[in-house]
């Protein structure tokens, strides 16, 4: 993947998890600031989701720990070493973070 094409892909999936937050039921503010998205939450948790250009990748950290989702053309998703998609794991973290039911499909 190109430089170019990683930005792209990072970009949409970063603001398209922001519109998906702000579309929720679920008291959680976020806040897109360059390649930074900070979900923060009533409890003062924050789940901080970022670019990583060098390695093109995006990078989770969450209570729960630190997670790393490269892009997989074959399936056009972003997923763990391990298969786990960031769709799936978001909506995990956040509804632990929520501690409420939290579903995000990107």
């Amino acid at each position: 993947m190109t430089s170019a094409e990683y930005e792209q892909l990072t970009d949409a999936i970063l603001n398209t998890i922001d519109e998906m937050v702000e579309k929720l039921d679920v008291d959680i503010e976020s806040e897109l600031n360059g390649n930074i998205l900070t979900l923060i939450f009533p409890n003062r948790s924050k789940i901080i989701i970022n670019k990583q250009p060098s390695l093109q990748e995006i990078w989770v950290a969450a209570k729960a720990g630190g997670f790393h989702f490269k892009f997989a053309p074959d399936r056009q998703q972003w997923l763990t070493a391990n298969g786990e998609e960031l769709s799936m794991l978001l909506s995990k973290v956040c509804s632990e973070h929520a501690a409420t039911p939290v579903e995000l499909t990107l």
